[in-house]
Order: structure tokens, then C-alpha cells, then sequence
């Protein structure tokens, strides 16, 4: 079954705020707002676990990522790049 309320949008702060009814989220819930092209908006509970499977899953239907997509550059070992005899003696570059 479907609940409905009706609620005024109040200032507070510099933001706007909706007065959610008791029992409707937890307290200490994290909730995601999403503001659709059309103009609703939305408020979900957030559910980390769940966002965090499906990301994990669309990463593994993508597939290896290419070398042209995510370049891993190429450096120097830290011994050739500085001597460590002049930075141990305050030498820095």
C-alpha cells in the first residue's frame, strides 16, 4: 500500500527542508536526493551495500580496462631519481 502526505517546504538555514513523518526513514538513515531532469524529486534510503554490489557488478560486465582508456605511466625507480647520499647530507634538489 501506498502512503502519501502532504508537506510545505520550509527555509532553514540556507537550504530548504521537507518535514518527513516519524516511522517513515530511521533516524540515522543515509538518504540519496535525486533531482530528475523533469523536475521530481526523489528521496530514497540510502543502501551503501547494495549501491556498492551493483557498481562492482557493472565494473566486471565492462570488462578489462585498455591501456589507451587508463595510461599508467612510467617512473623512475626513487634511487635514480635523487641521490640519496645528498638528501641524507640536506642536499635536496
Amino acid at each position: 500500500m501506498t502512503e502519501r502526505v502532504t508537506r510545505k517546504a520550509f527555509k532553514n538555514g540556507g537550504s530548504v527542508a521537507v518535514r518527513i513523518p516519524k516511522g517513515w526513514i530511521d533516524e540515522d538513515v543515509e538518504i540519496d536526493i535525486v533531482r530528475r531532469d523533469d523536475g521530481i524529486v526523489e528521496i530514497r534510503p540510502l543502501d551503501r551495500e547494495a549501491r556498492m554490489k551493483q557498481l562492482l557488478l557493472e565494473i566486471q560486465a565492462r570488462g578489462p580496462i585498455s591501456d589507451d582508456e587508463f595510461p599508467i605511466p612510467v617512473r623512475e625507480r626513487e634511487a635514480e631519481r635523487f641521490d640519496l647520499d645528498d638528501l641524507w647530507n640536506g642536499k635536496l634538489p
